[in-house]
């Protein structure tokens, strides 16, 4: 009789106990994301990543896309875009907010572009859905720009760079133009042709892409050792002449050909980024606040 009276006691003195766990647990999760919440807007994005981390891991995280969005910018902040796309990816999904999914969609293809990702970066920015005239649309022409520019389709970067600079700023249009106008001093110096003039004057190709003191040292090299070789052919015969320097002219010959190409892909890598810069700053200097 006694044990049947207190086993529902028992079993309601332990409900009681869970329940205060629960509340308790409830009010430190409350507690540890109002924590992450001041870490993020004073933007300790480590501190504020692990308190988040904590939350979603007590949580179904996928019905709070606030906390995914945040999860992912800290990610973001913190230099670890693989996990920040994932992030935005699902916060992507939790959102019922047009205007959200699409600031999700700007941050992954933000993240791609860092990465130089370009192809993923073109397939998240054509799922934005056609924007309305204004900020958005600007700065969505502004990152196909750069997109495509990335991906060498510079025809198609030059016409989204256009569309990025503000409609009144006709001169700035005139500017983006202009520079497109000119493939040649895109793509100059071409890594093929630096490699076809060293071809048939060894350190021309390093010359014509700027490098002239490594186009002489090349010149100088090649030049000794085919000086070598008659002196060698004529002072004892052609077959040593050939068995001693041919090794060594192959290899420097050939080695210049290759550095002739390199130094070209280099210098036409910087004559790109300057490029780039440029237009980034003409793009600026039209927008209504000069930023």
């Amino acid at each position: 009789m006694i044990r049947s009276i207190m086993k529902p006691r028992r079993f309601f003195f332990l409900a009681i106990s869970l329940l205060f766990v629960s509340t308790g647990q409830s009010q430190t999760l409350q507690e540890t994301r109002a924590f992450g919440d001041q870490m993020f807007q004073s933007e300790a994005y480590s501190e504020a990543l692990k308190a988040y981390q904590r939350v979603a891991f007590f949580i179904r995280p996928n019905t709070d896309a606030e906390l995914l969005y945040r999860i992912a910018e800290s990610f973001y902040r913190t230099g670890d875009l693989s996990h920040a796309i994932e992030f935005f990816d699902h916060s992507y999904f939790s959102y019922d907010n047009d205007s959200m999914r699409t600031e999700c969609l700007f941050h992954k293809a933000d993240c791609y572009l860092e990465s130089k990702n370009f192809g993923f970066a073109l397939l998240e920015l054509l799922n934005i859905n056609p924007l309305p005239p204004g900020y958005l649309e600007y700065k969505r022409n502004l990152m196909l720009g750069v997109t495509y520019y990335g991906m060498g389709s510079f025809n198609r970067a030059g016409l989204f760079f256009e569309k990025a600079v503000y409609r009144d700023d006709s001169l700035a249009k005139q500017q983006i133009r202009s520079i497109f106008a000119q493939p040649r001093k895109i793509n100059r110096p071409n890594p093929t042709t630096a490699m076809w003039l060293s071809v048939f004057l060894p350190g021309s190709g390093q010359a014509y892409s700027g490098y002239w003191g490594q186009g002489i040292n090349s010149l100088l090299l090649n030049g000794f050792l085919v000086g070598l070789a008659v002196y060698l052919s004529i002072r004892f015969h052609p077959m040593d002449a050939i068995f001693t320097v041919s090794p060594w002219f192959q290899r420097y010959y050939q080695g210049g050909l290759e550095k002739a190409k390199d130094l070209a892909r280099k210098k036409q890598t910087v004559n790109r980024d300057l490029l780039f810069r440029q237009i980034l700053s003409i793009i600026a200097a039209s927008s209504p606040d000069g930023s």
